[in-house]
């Protein structure tokens, strides 16, 4: 694995991972339970 890729892969985490926990609290907050950590 090239520093670039790896660099172009750690950006992408970057962004998908807020959002991913972002869709995944709005789903616990918007369900029955309440969210917990």
């Amino acid at each position: 694995m090239s520093p670039n890729h790896r660099a172009a892969v750690v950006e992408r985490d970057r962004l998908l991972l807020p959002l991913f926990f972002t869709a995944v609290v709005f789903k616990h907050s918007s369900g029955p339970t309440h969210i917990k950590n």
